[in-house]
């Protein structure tokens, strides 16, 4: 709906440009110093989807 509406329909999307960022950066850094945090965020995320939880 943001893309018909121009706004969050629902509270589904908020949270979405820093989710995006998050993936980006946690990526970057493991690659670069070893860490495990794209891991982490993948399973995080997963959670939040299997238990509807909204991220805001």
């Amino acid at each position: 709906m943001y893309n018909l509406t121009g706004t969050c329909t629902g509270a589904l999307c908020v949270g979405w440009n820093c989710l995006q960022s998050m993936w980006t950066t946690t990526y970057e850094i493991d690659q670069n110093e070893g860490t495990d945090y794209h891991q982490r965020l993948k399973k995080w995320l997963e959670y939040a989807q299997r238990n509807a939880i909204t991220v805001a």
